[in-house]
């Protein structure tokens, strides 16, 4: 872009944009597990505030046994969980992991393997 003058005038970056560039950037291993640990701590600490507000609420209008069971089949849930495999996880790890191969049969059986599971 140019002025009056036939100057050249070069647009910087604001501060913001800059900052959160850094931020956010592919830095070190240290900053990714930063902000691993830093996403770890909001998704706990949203976790304990939604059940500070829904349990009050569920143990009014399902009662002591009604709440009991409740809780149980969250512990179920959460222990079974990890059994599930996750394979759509492992499947996207797997199509990433061969993203550059031609073996169409390789990647059909992986996908099969994927809904089988």
């Amino acid at each position: 872009m140019g002025d009056d003058r036939g100057l050249r005038v070069v647009d910087r970056p604001s501060l913001v944009a800059r900052a959160k560039a850094r931020v956010f950037s592919d830095g070190s291993l240290t900053k990714k597990a930063s902000l691993n640990s830093i996403a770890q701590a909001l998704d706990y600490a949203a976790r304990a505030i939604a059940g500070l507000v829904v349990n009050p609420i569920l143990l009014r209008y399902l009662g002591d046994a009604g709440f009991g069971n409740w809780q149980v089949l969250q512990r179920l849930i959460g222990h079974t969980n990890p059994a599930g495999g996750r394979p759509s996880e492992a499947l996207k790890w797997f199509v990433v992991n061969r993203q550059s191969s031609k073996d169409l049969d390789d990647n059909r059986q992986a996908v099969g393997s994927a809904v089988a599971v």
